[in-house]
């Protein structure tokens, strides 16, 4: 694997080719899309919406929070876009993340959207 790495870059050393080591906007997005997703199941306390009744609750937390971010930040969250995938971009992330506590208030989950925003936040930062 280090000869692959050596070749493919001739000039660049392997501690700095492996410094950065996590893709921050990739880690953003899939926090943003855990904590919506968790938030959307939260008045059930389980893991899996099986009777009708639970995927109901669901539905309708999930357009709730939805709306709520809509009326409240302009933001589109978790609905399909046309031809790739859906609206959860990197875009998005950042802004749900720069108010952890208004995050926290929609969504019904406190602590976490903050704690994941320091995790970012050192991540990006430089610290060694």
């Amino acid at each position: 694997m280090e000869k692959l790495l050596k070749a493919l870059n001739p000039g660049v050393e392997e501690s700095q080719s492996l410094r950065f080591g996590l893709i921050i906007l990739h880690a953003r997005i899939f926090f943003f899309k855990t904590i919506l997703h968790l938030a959307y199941k939260l008045p059930l306390k389980k893991w899996q919406a099986t009777t009708p009744e639970d995927k109901k609750v669901v539905q309708e937390n999930k357009e709730r929070i939805q709306k709520e971010y809509r009326e409240r930040t302009g933001l589109i969250v978790d609905m399909p876009k046309i031809g790739f995938g859906n609206s959860n971009s990197g875009n998005n992330s950042r802004r749900f993340f720069s108010d952890p506590n208004l995050a926290a208030e929609i969504t019904g989950i406190k602590n976490i959207p903050n704690r994941l925003q320091r995790c970012t936040w050192s991540c990006t930062g430089g610290i060694q």
